[in-house]
């Protein structure tokens, strides 16, 4: 076979798919920041109002901010940065943050390598087919920060008026008990790709 012919048979596809590799490689790249950017902004917008609050009425009323309003926050910047959005955890406080099977594989990712003595924060990308329509698929842990033990610390740490609040709202809370750094979950952001 002559060069020209090798070229046609071998060279042109080897660099078809060399172009279509680096295509899709920067398209992850942009997907991955446009999930980063979302994350950061929506757990940004959630902790400026759970700051504000515990610094105004403490643990008490910022409970009635993750109760009444984080759902709400997540919509409207899941609507707003055009990303579906949500807040999971193996341990869960309100049930609208339950794992679904694929969510509940990466948190145990996640929890390897927080014992495994990785630094986090932790990410898991990837590209999933869902109904016919590919979507990527962005997760980020959260991790336990000291100004939360209040609501979500050792029981000790939590104030009796806060407990009794969170057994009423919460009967099947199982949100306590960390430390500060503790791996807490995990924010997903995922979107439609091309």
């Amino acid at each position: 076979m002559d060069l020209k012919k090798m070229w046609r048979v071998v060279g042109v596809p080897v660099v078809l798919f060399t172009v279509i590799v680096l295509y899709a490689g920067n398209n992850d790249n942009e997907h991955k920041e446009r999930a980063q950017t979302a994350a950061q902004s929506f757990m940004g917008q959630l902790q400026n109002v759970l700051m504000e609050e515990l610094r105004d009425g403490g643990p008490v009323k910022a409970i009635a901010v993750c109760a009444d309003t984080a759902q709400v926050l997540t919509d409207r910047a899941g609507e707003e940065l055009d990303v579906s959005l949500k807040r999971v955890s193996d341990r869960v406080r309100n049930s609208n943050n339950e794992p679904d099977e694929y969510e509940a594989s990466v948190l145990k990712k996640f929890t390897r390598k927080q014992e495994e003595g990785e630094t986090p924060p932790f990410i898991h990308t990837e590209v999933r087919t869902l109904n016919g329509e590919k979507e990527f698929w962005y997760m980020q842990s959260i991790h336990m920060q000291a100004q939360c033990l209040g609501c979500h610390g050792e029981e000790e740490q939590i104030a009796d008026t806060v407990k009794k609040l969170l057994s009423e709202k919460y009967p099947d809370d199982r949100a306590t008990g960390y430390t500060p750094g503790d791996f807490r979950g995990a924010i997903r952001v995922s979107f439609t790709v091309d």
